[in-house]
């Protein structure tokens, strides 16, 4: 542990109740630290603190959040789907209780990498077009993608409601029928508005890369905690 943290505060923090509940899971002998049964919710968590278990179960000790998700498709990036399953289902209920948000949000066929964390200034990092993280898209095409269309991309589009066009900071194709995009603005399904602008129509939209941090083979609905090497990356510093 980086600082002095009481164990109901601790047990609060990781999203497993309110300070009295938290208090009844101690006191009912459900909470062990490093194999030893704790009956004191006020006692102190020891910093080289290695395994926590509650009601049986493991709990990585983790309070602040930061996590990669490869969304699968048909899920809604809210917590308050109106249609469909939200995103936030495929996490443990009690990172809900930590707060944990969408860095950006993937519409509800598209698929890929998406960030999530409980720290707002990290999400605000990720979502702002002036940190200069690009997004990188594969994008499926119905079509045969021709060289005037990839070059009317390249120049940019003005997009309804912009001041100025977009230009997007790569476009490479990848086989007749698909190209990849980075992007750096992220406004609202701007790779579908761009590419229906070159005359192109989008099947498959799949994410696959922030700045310099790519999805690799994380499952599709699988997560994992982001280690030094993403911050890195992402250029961000814990």
């Amino acid at each position: 542990m980086a600082k002095r943290i009481s164990l109901e505060k601790l047990l609060q923090s990781l999203g497993l109740g309110t300070r009295k509940e938290c208090r009844k899971l101690v006191r009912r002998g459900l909470v062990e630290i490093d194999g030893k049964v704790v009956e004191d919710p006020f006692m102190v968590v020891p910093k080289d603190l290695q395994k926590l278990m509650v009601a049986g179960e493991s709990v990585e000790v983790h309070t602040e959040l930061y996590i990669a998700l490869h969304k699968p498709p048909r899920y809604e990036c809210s917590h308050y789907p109106q249609q469909n399953e939200s995103v936030f289902a495929l996490f443990p209920p009690r990172f809900i209780k930590m707060a944990l948000n969408s860095a950006g949000r993937l519409d509800l066929d598209t698929t890929g990498l998406i960030l999530f964390s409980t720290n707002g200034q990290f999400i605000h990092h990720i979502e702002s077009p002036r940190r200069g993280l690009t997004k990188t898209y594969e994008v499926e095409l119905s079509e045969e993608v021709k060289t005037s269309q990839l070059e009317d991309l390249r120049a940019g589009m003005m997009l309804k409601g912009e001041k100025q066009a977009l230009v997007p900071q790569s476009v490479k194709q990848l086989n007749s029928h698909k190209i990849e995009l980075q992007i750096s603005e992220g406004r609202y399904h701007q790779v579908k508005r761009m590419c229906k602008i070159a005359g192109l129509e989008v099947v498959r939209l799949h994410r696959t890369g922030i700045g310099k941090l790519e999805l690799q083979n994380l499952p599709e609905g699988q997560w994992r905690y982001l280690d030094e090497s993403d911050f890195k990356d992402l250029n961000w510093c814990v």
